[in-house]
């Protein structure tokens, strides 16, 4: 334990929740990612419940110091206690209460991950591989379950559209990120999470623009965003066939993407 966190301790026991995020949050400005993820630690075991800023800052420091894979562990962490649950089941990425354009990162690389799946995963159980075809009977059992019926007999016949888990589910006609104040905002001004949204999906090339009727989202369509999950699938397995072991590690990490905010 840190010199500061045990004065923090010490002198204001009565305040700890608001004052632990304060450490946190001083951390994310040293860029101490070590530092904010052992605080993290520290304050769950002491029985102190973290809030969204709480998880905001520390997947901020994880995110900006190159730590991806705690940064989304530390995300789908907050999101089994409630907090940053972005994305809803009609494709739309909701970032505009996001705080920090690194958590704004982090989700945004988490839900692309989902999509990438979603793009990938056949609807068609006969022509799925095992892991899909593992979710899809599970989601079987509980539909049967809960319908309390036993006549159905194959999965594609006993789940409706509602039925099939979201991760394998077909992508919506319309995908949306929302980076301002709602669905139809028209409000001007600078935004570090949607400058850095707006940096990442150009980076990757993907098909999102920002339209002209809502200036607080990007928007692309399902077609151009399956051929573009899937276009990149495909490049990153010919290059792992042609000898690059690394090229099937893409994971939308912004690497080489030009992502600094002021």
């Amino acid at each position: 334990m840190c010199m500061m966190h045990c004065f923090v301790l010490c002198i204001f026991p009565g305040k700890l929740p608001r004052l632990k995020n304060s450490l946190i949050a001083s951390y994310e400005v040293r860029r101490q990612w070590k530092q904010a993820a052992q605080a993290m630690i520290s304050m769950q075991e002491e029985g102190i419940a973290p809030d969204a800023l709480t998880f905001d800052a520390l997947i901020c420091v994880c995110e900006e110091m190159g730590q991806w894979d705690r940064a989304t562990a530390w995300l789908e962490h907050a999101q089994e206690q409630g907090h940053l649950r972005c994305e809803d089941e009609l494709g739309v990425l909701d970032l505009h209460r996001i705080r920090s354009a690194g958590t704004a990162q982090t989700v945004l690389r988490w839900w692309l991950r989902r999509m990438r799946s979603r793009a990938l995963a056949p609807l068609d159980v006969r022509a799925a591989g095992q892991g899909t075809r593992i979710i899809l009977e599970s989601a079987t059992r509980g539909a049967t379950m809960s319908r309390k019926s036993k006549n159905v007999r194959t999965c594609s016949a006993s789940l409706s559209e509602a039925d099939i888990p979201l991760q394998i589910r077909d992508l919506p006609d319309q995908i949306q990120v929302v980076t301002g104040w709602g669905k139809h905002s028209t409000v001007f001004g600078y935004s570090p999470v949607k400058e850095r949204v707006l940096a990442l999906l150009g980076g990757l090339n993907s098909p999102f623009i920002v339209p002209e009727y809502n200036i607080g989202c990007v928007v692309a369509e399902r077609g151009e965003v399956r051929a573009w999950l899937v276009r990149d699938e495909l490049l990153s397995l010919v290059r792992f066939l042609g000898g690059n072991r690394a090229a099937l590690r893409r994971n939308f990490n912004p690497m080489g993407v030009d992502t600094q905010t002021s």
